[in-house]
């Protein structure tokens, strides 16, 4: 199954990193937004956008890249609370802060989940 809408995407965020992330559920309700109006297209243009952002924390993340990391952590946060899937930007939120203490273990492993996440979204991965 694909999931595409707001609502599969959030459901299927927070099983992918429940476990990496204790407070994922609390967390997320303060990004939390109206989804009534995100429209088939608009969620499409968000998952290609999600793409893009996970080949760049990619990199950064092979590079060490704290500046790379944190700014596409950014865009991820502004992302994920814009079109209803408000676990997302708690996603970015860890690994900015991954980023900012070096911590690049875990940043690797929270793209893992952003990759697997992304694959499951396009009908290409399982969930966990």
């Amino acid at each position: 199954m694909t999931a595409r809408t707001p609502a599969e995407a959030e459901d299927g965020t927070r099983l992918f990193f429940e476990g990496l992330i204790g407070d994922l559920a609390r967390r997320s309700r303060s990004y939390a937004v109206d989804t009534s109006e995100v429209d088939e297209e608009l969620f499409a243009l968000f998952m290609d956008q999600i793409r893009a952002v996970t080949i760049t924390l990619r990199k950064a993340v092979a590079g060490g890249d704290e500046t790379e990391l944190r700014r596409g952590a950014h865009s991820l946060l502004g992302m994920g609370g814009t079109v209803g899937v408000p676990s997302l930007s708690v996603v970015a939120e860890e690994v900015s802060a991954g980023a900012k203490f070096r911590d690049y273990e875990r940043c690797s492993r929270l793209v893992g989940g952003l990759e697997a996440w992304a694959d499951w979204m396009k009908g290409e991965g399982k969930k966990p």
